[in-house]
């Protein structure tokens, strides 16, 4: 049995430290295989106005402007530099931004499928995971 933690990272977070601190501290020891996940900023052949329509409204409780944050993050993504990664991070052919994310965990399925994958965790930088409880 084959198990993938799989985790949506950005150039942004791996710069940042985001990825670090998640290998300091509950990747360090754990009996699975993970990976960080991240763009490269190429453009989908997907229907943009889709993708942005799909993002209206927000989460008033939380303060979110998810069109907001869509459209900041396009902005955001397309000044990182390229990144030279780490042997825990693959690069995917995909946008690497919030807006895109549908499609970075696409990628991300994709992904572990044609690595024989049989069962994938799919979380992000902010999370704390204990495996054990998986």
């Amino acid at each position: 049995m084959k198990i993938l933690i799989a985790i949506s990272s950005c150039r942004r977070d791996a710069r940042n430290g985001y990825n670090d601190a998640l290998r300091e501290t509950w990747l360090k020891d754990i009996p699975v295989e993970y990976r960080f996940f991240i763009g490269d900023g190429t453009p989908t052949n997907d229907n943009e106005q889709a993708i942005a329509a799909s993002q209206t409204g927000g989460d008033t409780n939380r303060g979110i402007d998810y069109a907001a944050k869509g459209k900041a993050s396009v902005i955001s993504a397309a000044a990182e530099p390229p990144l030279e990664p780490k042997d825990d991070e693959i690069i995917l052919a995909v946008p690497d931004d919030y807006r895109h994310i549908a499609v970075k965990v696409r990628g991300i399925f994709q992904y572990a499928l044609s690595h024989g994958f049989d069962y994938v965790f799919k979380c992000e930088t902010d999370s704390y995971v204990v495996v054990e409880r998986l």
